[in-house]
């Protein structure tokens, strides 16, 4: 065997390793993206409860403004698009939150309390989930340009079906076991499949994988 073919060999090797780190990399990361679905969900119920409890408003449509083009921005600076961000991810979750119903077991259980603390708290934990699931969404893309430059070395198409499809039934299982909508959670991970679609696609055409592949597939 060559020298030429043995460098084939191991590059090879190397491109299957990148796809297999790669893809045990996304799957944890959409795990951390469904956990973190969940629990916004749950805070945004604790804020509308504890605001018809204070006798206010559930939502302030200022307040959902001000979230959209918080989380569009951040979103932007981490390399992600600002439309996709705010049509398909932030939109969406303000829309559910909108749709949040209280119960009146659930008031009982703060009768006669100061509930400002509360709200205040949940609107910062909100916050911090919002700017956690745009570093996810990012280091996603970094991983998903890697695994286009090791199909590149593969030479394997961008689709595959049944992959997609197990990655989609493993995230809706966790988000819907937490109360989040099927229809949310689907919008949500099928925009992030296409994202990484895209992703691999453009990284195909040339160039060796960046430090910020690497890094995100490390983690």
């Amino acid at each position: 065997m060559s020298i030429m073919e043995v460098e084939a060999n191991r590059e090879v090797a190397g491109a299957h390793e990148v796809i297999e780190q790669s893809r045990e990399r996304i799957t944890a990361i959409d795990d951390e993206v469904a956990q973190l679905l969940v629990e916004r969900h749950a805070t945004v119920q604790a804020i509308a409860l504890a605001r018809r409890v204070a006798g206010e408003p559930l939502y302030s449509a200022r307040e959902q403004q001000a979230t959209v083009n918080d989380f569009t921005s951040a979103a932007e600076e981490h390399g992600i698009d600002r439309d996709m961000a705010r049509r398909d991810i932030i939109h969406p979750l303000v829309e559910a939150e909108n749709k949040v119903t209280v119960s009146l077991a659930g008031m009982a259980a703060y009768e006669g309390e100061d509930t400002s603390d509360v709200i205040a708290e949940g609107l910062r934990r909100k916050t911090e989930i919002d700017l956690q699931l745009i570093m996810l969404i990012a280091q996603r893309k970094a991983v998903a340009e890697a695994i286009g430059e090791a199909k590149k070395v593969l030479g394997l198409g961008i689709y595959n079906e049944a992959r997609e499809l197990e990655v989609i039934d493993r995230f809706i299982d966790t988000t819907v076991q937490g109360g989040v909508s099927r229809q949310l959670s689907y919008g949500i991970i099928t925009r992030l499949i296409q994202e990484s679609r895209s992703a691999q696609s453009v990284v195909l055409s040339g160039g060796e994988m960046s430090a910020t592949q690497a890094e995100a597939i490390a983690q």
